[in-house]
């Protein structure tokens, strides 16, 4: 009998707040940040999801100098149930997601405090002799 376990996890949303770039003990860069995401419920309003996410290494570092609040983003990564008592002795649970990859959703235009794009002239041609004698075919 085949043993499996694998999970994995796919959102696509807005970041609900600029994330910051932290480090361990060690040295190993980190950030945490939560992705909220709009949908229509079965009773037609609108309603959002958040989902708790945290990215180590490169990928954090990749996501703090690029994304800020209100930015697209589309994310893959593994889920995992954490749980815990709260001081009230209650215990909760909520599932968060290790991020392993990170993907630009706006255009650079888009994008929340984005520079303006620079203003592009179009290319000039010159005007050619189309004469049938002239034509190299």
């Amino acid at each position: 009998m085949a043993n499996l376990n694998f999970a994995k996890k796919i959102i696509g949303g807005r970041l609900t707040s600029s994330p910051e770039l932290r480090s361990t003990s060690d040295g190993t860069m980190c950030t945490n940040f939560t992705i909220a995401v709009n949908f229509k419920g079965k009773d037609g309003v609108q309603r959002s999801d958040f989902f708790e996410c945290t990215a180590w290494g490169q990928t954090a570092d990749f996501v703090v100098k690029f994304f800020q609040k209100g930015s697209s983003i589309f994310a893959v990564g593994t889920p995992h149930i954490r749980k815990w008592t709260d001081k009230n002795g209650v215990e909760k649970e909520r599932e968060d997601m290790t991020v392993s990859e990170v993907y630009f959703v706006d255009s650079k235009g888009e994008m929340p405090n984005a520079a303006p794009a620079a203003k592009v002239e179009a290319p000039k041609y010159e005007e050619l002799d189309l004469e049938h004698e002239n034509l190299p075919f």
